[in-house]
C-alpha cells in the first residue's frame, strides 16, 4: 500500500468537549495521489466496498458543508485564482489565530484593504 497514515490530534467537537481531545489515523491532506487509487483505497477498508460507500458519503457530505459553512468563501471573488484564493484564506487564518478575532471580520477588513488599493 503505497498511501501512509499519519496519527492526528484534533479536539472533540460538541459542547462541553472545549478540553478533550481525540487521536486518530488520518491520510495526510498533502499526500500524493496513489497510482491505483481505488485499489489503494480499498485496501485501506480492508476490501470492504460497503464501508468504502459509507466513508465516501461522509467525506463527501463533510465537504460540502465545509464549502457552504465556510466562512471566508463569502469574500472570496471568484474571478480570483487558486493562488490568490489560497494566499488570502491562509492570511485571513493567520491573522485570526494571531489576532484572537473571527475569521469574518478578519476577511472583511483584508478585503476592505485590497479593494481601497485596487
Amino acid at each position: 500500500m503505497s498511501i501512509t497514515l499519519v496519527k492526528e490530534t484534533r479536539g472533540v467537537r460538541g459542547k462541553g468537549n472545549k478540553d478533550k481531545k481525540v487521536e486518530f489515523l488520518a491520510i495526510p491532506e498533502n499526500a500524493p495521489r496513489p497510482e491505483n487509487l481505488i485499489n489503494e483505497i480499498l485496501e485501506l477498508v480492508g476490501q470492504n466496498q460497503q464501508d468504502l460507500w459509507e466513508r465516501f458519503i461522509l467525506g463527501f457530505n463533510e465537504y460540502a458543508y465545509q464549502a457552504i459553512a465556510d466562512p471566508i468563501a463569502a469574500y472570496i471573488d471568484s474571478s480570483w485564482d487558486d493562488e490568490k484564493v489560497k494566499a488570502f484564506r491562509g492570511t485571513v487564518n493567520q491573522f485570526a489565530k494571531l489576532m484572537g478575532k473571527d475569521r469574518e471580520e478578519i476577511a472583511e477588513k483584508l478585503l476592505a484593504e485590497m479593494n481601497a488599493g485596487a
